[in-house]
């Protein structure tokens, strides 16, 4: 699942990446919120029984949270359900503002699911020799994980830009007209920020920061244009610099870093 939401953030970025598409992929991902959501919230009682009763094993078609790569299976696919409408390139298009039926609903209900695992689990991480659980704000980390999605979706449709490489092309006339990394943040500020005070506050805070990143990266890059690329460590000093700057605040992976360091545990077990 996480994979699979993966691919479509990168492929959103840069449209060659994939040679094939599935047919109504969104749609697919986003009954598959709702259905989550009947299975794990409104049967709670019967969902927790088969965690229990299965220790780590596949539950299937739905998580087992006793498992973390579970765990982030199902935080992926509630940050997608934020994120849809975000990556939908229609959206971009003149005219079509409104965010579809299916898409709020699967909102709605990935809004219950976090709610629901919230309140019904705790986040705990190794530390230390890794011989003990320490607790962790499970809300805030899963707020922290939609927020490397988002700025990371911004980052590689800019340095993609950078490269000559865009997004779908949206016009159906000879002059193309891609996603830039500005429509997307002004979608993900519509879409999130607006009904997340939380969310928001972080967003800001982390657009300051890689304004004062990208000043430093460009810099970095002059410096290094100045060198003509001469060999020798200056050079390869500053190189390695402009390669952590280009990620920087946001990562360059979608996937939940140290996933084996971390489990999710029911309450009150």
């Amino acid at each position: 699942m996480a994979k699979s939401i993966f691919t479509i953030f990168h492929t959103f970025t840069a449209s060659f990446l994939t040679n094939t598409t599935v047919s109504s992929e969104y749609t697919l991902l986003l009954r598959i919120v709702v259905w989550w959501k009947v299975q794990l919230v409104d049967n709670e009682e019967r969902y927790l029984k088969s965690i229990e009763d299965s220790a780590k094993a596949s539950l299937g078609h739905l998580p087992n949270l006793n498992n973390f790569v579970d765990v982030q299976n199902l935080l992926a696919l509630l940050n997608f359900a934020d994120m849809a409408w975000v990556v939908t390139p229609d959206r971009y298009l003149a005219g079509i503002r409104k965010k579809p039926l299916e898409y709020r609903t699967a909102k709605d209900a990935s809004d219950k699911i976090r709610d629901w695992l919230y309140h019904t689990f705790d986040l705990v991480t190794l530390e230390g020799d890794g011989n003990q659980w320490r607790p962790v704000n499970l809300k805030a980390m899963s707020l922290e994980y939609l927020m490397q999605h988002c700025r990371l979706l911004v980052r590689q449709l800019t340095i993609n830009q950078l490269h000559g490489v865009y997004s779908e092309n949206l016009a159906s006339d000879s002059d193309p007209m891609y996603v830039s990394s500005e429509m997307a943040e002004d979608a993900i500020e519509d879409d999130i920020c607006s009904l997340d005070v939380a969310f928001l506050n972080l967003w800001m805070k982390r657009k300051k920061e890689e304004k004062v990143n990208l000043t430093k990266l460009h810099q970095c890059l002059e410096e290094l244009g100045k060198l003509g690329g001469e060999d020798g460590q200056t050079y390869e000093t500053l190189a390695e610099k402009v390669k952590g700057l280009e990620w920087a605040d946001t990562g360059n992976t979608y996937a939940w870093l140290n996933i084996s360091k971390y489990r999710c545990i029911r309450r009150g077990l």
